[in-house]
């Protein structure tokens, strides 16, 4: 069984997401962190090799990045909450910028499309490493 890399607290960061590319089994999201709001120490423990239990929340039109809306209202933000594979990420002097690798099976792809080039915040509610019989090589995927 994995070995949880990290405590178990909820971490909540502002994030600008990427990319999507869907294939046959994954689907990848690309993100892009401030520097100012994750360090590369924090970064190695979250996104180096693990598997993340996450909360995807895209910001409505006109929101500000990390502001709250209330619970219930009509538009409340999209949400994906999912299980992502994260194998490695990068280090500018401005930004940190990772993939999240989701499992198809059971995702709805069709929001995760919403997601797109957009920001939002990423909610990382459980830090686990990737078995090493799946880690695999990067290369070869």
């Amino acid at each position: 069984m994995a070995k949880a890399k990290a405590d178990a607290s909820v971490k909540e960061y502002p994030v600008e997401f990427g990319g999507v590319s869907i294939g046959d089994s994954t689907a990848r999201l690309g993100l892009k962190f401030d520097c100012k709001v994750m360090s590369v120490k924090v970064a190695s423990d979250l996104l180096c090799g693990t598997r993340l239990s996450v909360k995807a929340i895209l910001a409505r039109p006109g929101e500000e990045n990390g502001q709250a809306f209330i619970p219930g209202t009509e538009d409340a933000a999209l949400e994906i909450e999912a299980s992502v594979d994260v194998k490695r990420f990068s280090v500018s002097p401005k930004n940190i910028t990772a993939g999240l690798t989701f499992q198809v099976k059971g995702l709805d792809v069709e929001a995760l499309s919403h997601f797109a080039k957009r920001s939002g915040r990423l909610q990382i509610l459980d830090v686990q490493e990737i078995p090493e019989e799946e880690a695999g090589d990067e290369d070869e995927e």
